[in-house]
């Protein structure tokens, strides 16, 4: 089902992008603009543009190309990951993926949210939430029963946006290298 998504609002077919659509107000050169941000599924040709957002999402990580792009292909070949991309004007200024496994704790399906990330000088204006309704209706339609993410201790911000989406703050998370 294709929808257009005007400031939130449920319409029918965006004409203009074929997928899902919304329209913001958008700060450009210290004017106000409309511009049309599409939320679609990725493709193989979307990953260099993307790996530019992960290197926002994770400065000063050590990030390898190849070693992410592979990670990237073999998702999209998954139907066990989905990935979901915002574009204004030709350009990916948002991403998001969705990881879906099978848990005791959540008694069926679960989805985790591995990543989100918009593109600075987008944030704040719709978009990260717009990218999370598309996700969480995926992993509904995937049959999850809940969705999950994490989000680094620093981010404050970020905390607070996924609160104020309806996530409840919940538990610690631990990792190790093996």
């Amino acid at each position: 089902m294709k929808r257009l998504i005007v400031n939130g609002t449920d319409k029918d077919l965006s004409p203009r992008f074929g997928w899902e659509c919304m329209i913001i107000t958008c700060p450009d050169l210290n004017k106000t603009t409309k511009m049309e941000i599409g939320i679609r599924g990725c493709t193989v040709a979307d990953f260099r543009e993307i790996f530019t957002l992960l290197k926002q999402l994770w400065p000063g990580a050590d990030l390898r190309y190849e070693n992410l792009e592979n990670v990237f292909r073999a998702g999209l070949d998954s139907e066990l990951n989905d990935y979901a991309v915002a574009e204004c004007e030709g350009k990916i200024v948002g991403f998001c993926s969705l990881s879906v496994m099978h848990t005791l704790w959540s008694a069926g399906r679960m989805g985790h949210i591995d990543e989100l990330v918009i593109a600075e000088g987008f944030r704040g204006k719709g978009i990260g939430t717009q990218l999370l309704n598309e996700m969480s209706r995926r992993a509904r339609e995937k049959g999850c029963l809940r969705i999950e993410l994490e989000s680094d201790l620093r981010r404050s911000e970020a905390h607070r946006f996924y609160v104020d989406r309806g996530f409840k703050m919940a538990a610690y998370s631990f990792w190790k290298e093996i």
